[in-house]
């Protein structure tokens, strides 16, 4: 029975170096599947941080934008309602001129209109006007109607006026209202 012990012993060492082959072989491939998911781990974070940097600078561009189209909005309006007020001070100003100064402006209304004959609309504040407006005018008198309109007047020939008032002049003169304000307001924007 020895040569049997001998041919078992021989099968079980071959066995046990066959099965320490295979344990290193194994632990090798262990090893480099270890180290290439070490590799992919760090290039995907890598990877990872320059996407979320990437990200990052890109909402911070997205946020200067935002905050800088705030900002120019918001002068903006603050140009438009100083010139607002620019042109409504314009048209209290001439509604406050002194009663010569107003006629005048009033009489050089109605020398600038086609219509010299027929009627004139007087608002309730410058009826009191009628008198010294129609001097020397022979074919034009004070209308029985009295204007809702704050300054100026309206002609009226039959069915044909002419709208004088201050609210509509200034609404056909804006855009040359609001640039001409807009020049005195803000000089610099327009040097060049």
């Amino acid at each position: 029975m020895n040569g049997l012990q001998a041919i078992r012993e021989r099968i079980l060492d071959e066995a046990r170096q066959a099965a320490a082959q295979i344990d290193e072989q194994a632990e090798k491939q262990v090893g480099e599947i270890l180290s290439v998911a070490e590799q992919e781990k760090i290039k995907i974070v890598t990877e990872a941080e320059v996407k979320a940097e990437k990200q990052a600078e890109a909402l911070l561009a997205r946020a200067r934008s935002t905050a800088l189209m705030e900002s120019r909005k918001k002068l903006l309006q603050a140009r438009r309602q100083m010139i607002e007020q620019a042109i409504s001070g314009a048209v209290e100003r001439i509604r406050a001129l002194p009663e010569r100064q107003r006629i005048a402006y009033y009489r050089d209304l109605i020398a600038s209109s086609s219509i010299k004959d027929g009627e004139i609309i007087l608002s309730a504040a410058d009826r009191h006007l009628a008198d010294q407006l129609l001097e020397g005018r022979d074919g034009l008198r004070l209308s029985d109607e009295t204007g809702r309109f704050n300054g100026g007047l309206i002609l009226r020939q039959g069915q044909v006026e002419d709208n004088l008032t201050l609210a509509i002049i200034v609404a056909g003169r804006r855009p040359e209202l609001v640039r001409m304000a807009a020049d005195v307001l803000f000089p610099d924007d327009n040097a060049g």
